[in-house]
């Protein structure tokens, strides 16, 4: 049952993260890919379902719950990822970024970690938390994926103008209850609403995957580790902020900095990308 849920939010995160990409981006659920030799694409995002790639992915390669393996013509310009399966490669396959592989066992453990059991609640309620940090987990890591470009613009805001970016971020939350109000009282801003909370949710999600990012790099810089992938940043950065939230004195206060830090960064990344260019 867990197994099934987890692929279904993965289905659902996969989908919203594709949403506006062109025609050469292959997402398949429930049945297997194979990638021809000669044919090329742009990104593949494949759940519960094998690929085989004897072509070439320009970008990015994402198999959940299923194997991947790569021919000898294959060749992959982005990052790999295989959540819930293997991969198996040909001598001759070239993979350009990283290859991160998580197998099951290892989903499991993770599920079995997370678990959280408090007496007096219907058992279901034990593996709500679990599942929401595994879809939270799988939403980042395709955020950074297909977005590394967002990602690391909001994160080098944050870095530079960190006290800004806080200050943003503080502003911004209190003027969001304001906000709704006035749509609530404006018969146009009612049908605006939607369309504030949405477009609110992907401002936090970007800037907080930002800030995971820039958590990494720093923690990276301190054991004199450069240049290492983007992906790679951000995993060190989710992994050392969930230690961090484990000492129960720093659990609330640390989700609350990141939130407003990554409200903060994503609002100034969207007022930097509204700038007029200056032209010579």
């Amino acid at each position: 049952m867990i197994k099934k849920t987890i692929i279904l939010l993965c289905l659902i995160t996969s989908m919203f993260m594709l949403q506006g990409f062109s025609d050469e981006n292959l997402f398949r659920h429930d049945e297997d890919v194979t990638i021809e030799e000669g044919t090329t694409v742009n990104n593949i995002v494949c759940i519960n379902g094998n690929v085989t790639l004897n072509g070439t992915v320009k970008e990015n390669i994402v198999v959940f719950n299923g194997n991947l393996t790569l021919g000898k013509n294959a060749d992959i310009k982005g990052e790999t990822v295989i959540i819930g399966g293997a991969i198996t490669k040909s001598r001759t396959a070239k993979t350009m970024g990283g290859v991160t592989t998580i197998s099951s066992d290892q989903i499991t453990k993770l599920s079995h970690s997370l678990k959280y059991y408090e007496p007096k609640k219907p058992i279901f309620l034990d593996f709500i938390k679990p599942l929401i940090n595994i879809s939270f987990f799988i939403l980042i890591l395709l955020t950074v994926i297909f977005f590394p470009k967002t990602v690391g613009g909001a994160s080098f805001i944050a870095e530079t103008r960190p006290w800004k970016t806080l200050f943003t971020g503080i502003l911004s939350s209190v003027l969001i209850f304001p906000i709704i109000v006035l749509l609530l009282i404006s018969l146009i801003g009612i049908t605006l609403i939607p369309v504030f909370i949405i477009a609110l949710i992907l401002i936090i999600l970007f800037g907080t995957v930002a800030i995971y990012q820039l958590v990494g790099k720093k923690i990276s810089g301190l054991f004199r580790i450069k240049d290492i992938p983007i992906l790679w940043e951000t995993l060190v950065g989710i992994i050392s902020i969930y230690l961090i939230g484990l000492i129960p004195l720093f659990c609330s206060a640390i989700t609350i900095v990141i939130a407003t830090l990554g409200l903060g960064a994503g609002v100034l990344y969207i007022a930097q990308l509204r700038k007029p260019k200056k032209v010579d």
